[in-house]
């Protein structure tokens, strides 16, 4: 993208200054390499950032609220924002985070600054697009801020494809499938989904007053309706994060009931068992005079065990294809 620095050299600083005295927006995505400050001093420093905005800019403690992170005067607003750095790690995995990243983003009348302290790929990969033409100032802003929201709408959508493909377990081969991924996955999903919702409510609540304190910014070029679409959007994310957090309690309703199903088979098979090698434990006289062989133990005790298996065995794998071809019968 044209005017846009992920650098803050002497060099630098001196550039940004001449592009600024001739009107030209800017786009500056720094990373900070530490958290002793002394990076945010100089940044603030080289673009002659107030004190206020400074310590707002710099604080990425994240015990600290989100409104501590905030700053808003003539000249410029600083609000806490967040992408996702590994929106495609694989959820199967509990152990490969998607890394949501906190973003401090500063709008200024002559600039739009990004500070990270880790890598932000999403913001990378659009400083090497080209900028389509007689795009104003608030343009540029509201591609920064949708590149970091869309990579949230990419972490919903491998979550949700992996909670598809457990539905589609259940429903099919369900017996292949090994229990220890389906726990790992639904562990991860969940923990994914609530770390979600939580800093996409935070940012939603937060951004309605970043819209309108981005308005009264001296200098800054533009319609309002860009950063109204961002707000549309993190309404969408939290509809379909909640959506997704459904779909998981039905999923896991959808496990109790198969382990509910698995045990009530048990208690099925063992209960006429049960019956069976109790009426010939009786010590009546027919049982007594009758079964006295070898043969009609085989007969009379192990042979009517092996039927009431068979029958019972036969009546559940009937009873568990029943839906199944009724499904399919729908389809067709």
């Amino acid at each position: 993208m044209r005017n846009t620095f992920d650098k803050l050299g002497q060099a630098d600083a001196e550039r940004i200054a001449e592009l600024r005295k001739r009107g030209e927006f800017l786009w500056i995505d720094l990373t900070d390499p530490g958290a002793d400050g002394d990076f945010v001093a100089e940044v603030g420093r080289r673009l002659e950032i107030p004190d206020a905005a400074l310590v707002a800019l710099g604080d990425f403690d994240p015990a600290r609220g989100m409104t501590h992170k905030f700053h808003a005067d003539a000249d410029q607003v600083v609000f806490p924002f967040f992408c996702i750095g590994r929106p495609e790690a694989a959820i199967e995995h509990p152990a490969q985070a998607i890394d949501p990243i906190e973003v401090h983003v500063l709008v200024h009348g002559d600039y739009v600054l990004t500070l990270h302290r880790e890598r932000c790929e999403a913001l990378e990969a659009l400083r090497a697009e080209e900028l389509p033409a007689n795009r104003d100032e608030q343009y540029i802003v509201y591609l920064v801020l949708d590149a970091m929201t869309d990579t949230v709408f990419e972490a919903l959508s491998g979550i949700q494809r992996a909670m598809e493909g457990l539905e589609d377990e259940l429903t099919g081969a369900s017996e292949r499938t090994q229990r220890r991924r389906r726990r790992g996955v639904v562990s991860s999903a969940r923990v994914r989904l609530t770390a979600l919702r939580r800093r996409i409510g935070r940012t939603r609540a937060m951004f309605e007053r970043v819209v309108e304190e981005v308005e009264h910014v001296r200098g800054l070029e533009g319609g309002a309706g860009y950063l109204e679409r961002i707000d549309r959007q993190l309404d969408r994310a939290v509809e379909e994060i909640d959506a997704a957090s459904q779909s998981l309690s039905g999923l896991l309703d959808l496990f109790l009931n198969e382990t509910i199903f698995k045990l009530t088979v048990i208690a099925t098979i063992f209960l006429p068992l049960s019956f069976v090698t109790g009426f010939f434990g009786m010590n009546f006289g027919w049982m007594v005079g009758e079964v006295d062989t070898l043969a009609a133990f085989l007969v009379f005790g192990i042979g009517s065990l092996i039927v009431a298996t068979v029958v019972i065995a036969y009546v559940i794998s009937r009873q568990a294809a029943l839906p199944t071809d009724a499904g399919s019968n729908e389809e067709s």
